[in-house]
């Protein structure tokens, strides 16, 4: 699942930023002969639409660790209810927290393979394409210093991608949390009703048997009072001579 999330949003995500290059390029295209003014403005434009589709990639990748965080985390709910439904929940404690830790590595790892694709698509162009279209290659640069300013680059983009992907992992489930918490508010005050109900049927049904064997206390004791009373005592009985 991450994997298929990672190339959807990555691919989207590489392809914008190429329209952000080419469209750049065609806009203000920056000639052999130009003033400074027209280098400025070219510079200008290219860099604000090379900051769009990178914010644009940013949010495919948060939105790509937002769902792998809801999707993983509703697939361990199903599972353990499964188990629980099919054999009796064991006296070992939850393993919630395990669960919650591997889903938010994958959507951290996905938001990161968003911003890579996006990285590797856009540098590939600027290597092969970028000084015939564009003049953005890297003529005039030395190609030590075009490699490591753009594995610095890519570094920086991996871990935008990463920190966005763990954002909307985080999103997501504290959307979840708050769901399960409405629902256990929403269901609170029924149930304790039940409870209340319940425990007030019992004490009724507690006083009635206390009564019903006061009751056949005191006729008991009404039965031997009475005999007591008919029968004749051994002093009025009378001698015989």
């Amino acid at each position: 699942m991450s994997v298929r999330w990672g190339l959807g949003a990555g691919a989207i995500s590489a392809v914008l930023g190429l329209l952000a290059l080419i469209i750049g390029a065609v806009i203000e295209p920056i000639h052999l002969v130009s003033t400074a003014y027209a280098v400025v403005l070219a510079l200008f434009v290219r860099g604000l639409l090379a900051l769009l589709a990178l914010a644009m990639a940013m949010t495919l990748a948060y939105y790509a660790g937002w769902q792998i965080e809801a999707r993983l985390t509703l697939q361990a709910d199903e599972r353990a209810q499964g188990t629980e439904a099919a054999h009796p929940p064991a006296p070992t404690p939850p393993r919630a927290p395990t669960r919650i830790a591997d889903a938010r590595i994958q959507a951290t790892l996905t938001g990161a393979f968003v911003l890579a694709l996006y990285w590797l698509v856009t540098t590939l162009y600027i290597v092969t394409l970028g000084s015939r279209f564009g003049g953005v290659g890297a003529q005039g640069v030395a190609p030590l210093m075009f490699t490591l300013t753009h594995l610095v680059q890519g570094i920086v983009f991996v871990g935008l991608g990463a920190g966005a992907g763990g954002l909307g992992g985080r999103a997501a489930a504290a959307r979840l949390l708050l769901q399960r918490l409405t629902t256990l508010a929403v269901a609170g005050p029924s149930a304790s009703g039940a409870g209340v109900s319940s425990a007030s049927s019992v004490a009724g049904a507690s006083s009635a048997d206390a009564c019903a064997s006061t009751t056949e206390g005191a006729q008991v004791s009404g039965v031997e009072a009475s005999q007591s009373v008919d029968a004749p005592s051994d002093d009025n009985a009378p001698t015989e001579r």
